[in-house]
C-alpha cells in the first residue's frame, strides 16, 4: 500500500534518523538520515512548503495542524 506526502502529519529528528508519522494510515516509519536531508532528497520541491519547522527536530505537515 502507497503511502503519500499528504498522509505524513510530521517529520521528527533524532539522532541519526527521522520518524515519518502517517496516524490516519497508523504508520510509523524511520529512516536513516538528518532532517535536512530527507527533506532534501524525498520531499518534492513543490511540496516542501507545506512543511513546516516548528523547533530544530519537527517538521509539521501545514494540512495536519487544527
Amino acid at each position: 500500500m502507497p503511502v503519500y506526502w499528504r498522509d505524513i502529519s510530521s517529520l521528527e529528528a533524532g539522532k541519526n534518523y527521522v520518524t515519518l508519522r502517517a496516524p490516519a494510515r497508523q504508520l510509523i516509519h524511520a529512516l536513516r538520515g538528518s532532517l535536512a536531508s530527507v527533506l532534501d532528497q524525498l520531499v518534492p520541491a513543490g511540496l516542501r512548503g507545506q512543511f513546516l519547522r516548528v523547533n530544530r527536530s519537527t517538521l509539521l505537515h501545514a494540512a495536519h495542524i487544527t
